[in-house]
């Protein structure tokens, strides 16, 4: 494996993600997403990137499966119509 395959630069982590570059930036910036910045640019370790992408989407499903509850799967069904008239006792 080549240098220039071990890391990716901003426009190659966008087109593998299919997102924005500055939606890139920001999360390299704020460290979701990691990486190493050389000047004015980022260089992303390709084997660092893929493993944080896997942690992301464990926890992703994780907390999926967590907000399922059997309560949360039904629905409490809606009052139709207006209230019965009640006469006062």
């Amino acid at each position: 494996m080549s240098i220039e395959a071990e890391f990716l630069s901003i426009d190659q982590v966008a087109s593998l993600l299919r997102c924005d570059k500055d939606s890139v930036a920001e999360h390299l910036t704020s460290g979701e997403l990691p990486g190493l910045k050389f000047g004015r640019g980022w260089v992303v370790p390709a084997a660092a990137l893929i493993a944080r992408v896997n942690e992301l989407a464990v926890a992703a499903a994780a907390d999926r499966r967590r907000s399922l509850s059997p309560a949360a799967e039904v629905p409490a069904q809606k009052k139709r119509g207006r209230p019965r008239f009640r006469l006062p006792n």
